[in-house]
């Protein structure tokens, strides 16, 4: 596709450049080994045969409001399009979550939450 890259589920892939646009989302907020950074908890939703997919991005380095998406930036240089109203998470990367920062929180390494977006809007 001539650097146009592929759509799967809703993951393209573009120029070296990763446009990504999730089903679900949520901003969660790691801190670990004494530095913090935020992060896209992207969930593409699955069906019957296949299951859900997730990701974290590389860290946010800057957030941009649009009618009805967030542009959320990455340092990897890839751009999450977040849909507003499609904040959240699926049973399955719900279970995951819980059970990442149930790690960090028990082995006392780090901490992670769920922050909202516009605290990182510019």
């Amino acid at each position: 596709m001539l650097g146009l890259g592929v759509d799967f589920h809703g993951l393209w892939t573009g120029g070296g450049i990763g446009m990504y646009t999730p089903d679900r989302w949520e901003i969660v907020r790691i801190q670990y080994a004494g530095k913090t950074h935020e992060r896209v908890f992207a969930t593409w939703l699955g069906g019957f045969t296949d299951g859900d997919l997730w990701r974290f991005s590389s860290g946010v380095t800057k957030v941009v409001e649009h009618d009805t998406y967030y542009e959320v930036h990455n340092q990897s240089g890839s751009i999450y399009q977040c849909a507003k109203g499609k904040q959240g998470m699926s049973a399955y990367t719900e279970a995951v979550y819980c059970h990442m920062e149930h790690d960090l929180t028990t082995t006392q390494k780090g901490t992670m939450q769920i922050i909202d977006i516009k605290e990182l809007v510019k």
